[in-house]
Parts: structure tokens; C-alpha cells; sequence
């Protein structure tokens, strides 16, 4: 042990100062390969994870796909429009006024009837760009501006 003293003390300044960089970045390599190998095995682990989780997701798109019927199974027909069809139980035309792309229908409503007349307008492509809903005695006033929804 007193010879490794002799050794360190007979170096000159610039020796020594050559010695502990050498072991600092010896040091630092072992350093760096303790803490970054481990990542870069888990970063390979992950990496194979997802190619697998790619290629498997693909397979179970192509299924998917080759499950598709190739023609549509019913084609929608277009029931036609008509205020008339308003006139039912808890739901009555008070007034219709046509215009070039539709018009302004007045009923008097329940309120449990207003969704449904959403959904026949719908079913004859029919769309209701405005509409008030308002409390009068014995019901509901509803004001509906409806347009055909197939012209733009």
C-alpha cells in the first residue's frame, strides 16, 4: 500500500489530475451502463409489445372487415311528408303554411308527443330548423319551422 502512496505522490499535478479524470470517467461509464442498459432492454420489451399488439389488431380489423356485407342489408325509403300526418292522439294541426322549401306547421301538443314528431320528421327527411315550444291551457303550443333536409 505504501508503494501505490509513493507512486501517487512521485506523479506531477497534471498526472494526478490525468489519473482522477481517467477514473471519473471510468466511473461514469459504469454508471451510465447500470442505469441506461436497463432501460434500453425495457424500451426493446415495449417495442416488441406494440408490434405484436399492431399485427394483432390488424388481424382482428381484416375479420372485422371480411364480416361486412357487401351490399347495404335495407335501403331507407322515404316516407313522403304530409301535415296531415300530424293530426294523431295528443297531437293536432292547428295550422300549416307552406313555402318554396318547406313551411310553418302550429300544433297543439302534449308534451310527451313533441319527440315523436322529431322522429317523423326525420323518417320523411325532414328537418326542423327552428321551433318554439309554449304553455297555453289544456296542452302546449308548438311552432315548428320544417325544411326538406335532401335540398341545400
Amino acid at each position: 500500500m505504501w508503494r501505490c502512496l509513493d507512486i501517487w505522490y512521485g506523479l506531477t499535478a497534471r498526472g494526478r489530475a490525468g489519473c482522477v479524470a481517467l477514473l471519473m470517467a471510468m466511473l461514469s461509464l459504469l454508471l451510465w451502463w447500470g442505469l441506461v442498459q436497463p432501460v434500453s432492454r425495457e424500451r426493446a420489451s415495449l417495442e416488441q409489445q406494440q408490434a405484436a399488439a399492431q399485427a394483432q389488431l390488424a388481424a382482428r380489423w381484416r375479420a372485422l372487415l371480411a364480416l361486412k356485407p357487401s351490399a347495404p342489408a335495407f335501403v331507407a325509403s322515404k316516407t313522403p311528408f304530409s301535415p296531415l300526418a300530424f293530426s294523431e292522439p295528443g297531437l293536432r294541426l292547428i295550422q300549416w303554411r307552406p313555402s318554396l322549401r318547406g313551411g310553418e306547421m302550429t300544433l297543439d301538443a302534449a308534451w310527451e308527443r313533441i319527440p315523436a314528431v322529431f322522429s317523423h320528421l326525420a323518417e320523411c327527411h325532414m328537418r326542423a330548423p327552428a321551433f318554439s315550444v309554449t304553455a297555453k291551457e289544456g296542452g302546449l303550443h308548438f311552432l315548428l319551422q320544417v325544411e326538406d333536409d335532401e335540398q341545400e
